[in-house]
């Protein structure tokens, strides 16, 4: 299905594993070394999902599991970034974005990636 027009707050998605942050959050949870989440079938969760479920937590190992997950994506949930596992489908515009000047390789997004 082609959809035009439509904003990245309109496309479905999941956003079940929301609660389970939550849920952390309320035990007063501040940090998280490692997140491992296999988000590999369709649908899978939304950006917005993403972001919700792990800003704040100071991750420290990122691994996602969904397929050409943009790095602004990755950069809003945490700062405290040091290994970041990407998911390529092969498309080049996604291997451009990561590269890119405001991609991976941004200081400012990634300040401890290396």
């Amino acid at each position: 299905m082609l959809t035009i027009g439509r904003s990245p707050a309109d496309r479905k998605g999941r956003s079940d594993l929301t609660h389970i942050f939550d849920r952390l959050r309320d035990q007063q949870v501040r940090s998280i070394l490692k997140v491992t989440v296999y988000d590999d079938e369709s649908p899978c969760h939304t950006d917005a999902a993403i972001v919700k479920c792990l800003e704040g937590f100071g991750v420290e190992i990122w691994n996602w599991i969904r397929i050409d997950l943009p790095s602004d994506v990755i950069s809003r949930a945490s700062k405290e970034l040091h290994h970041i596992s990407l998911y390529c489908s092969g498309n080049h515009a996604v291997l451009r974005g990561w590269s890119a000047k405001g991609g991976f390789g941004d200081p400012a997004k990634f300040p401890k990636v290396s």
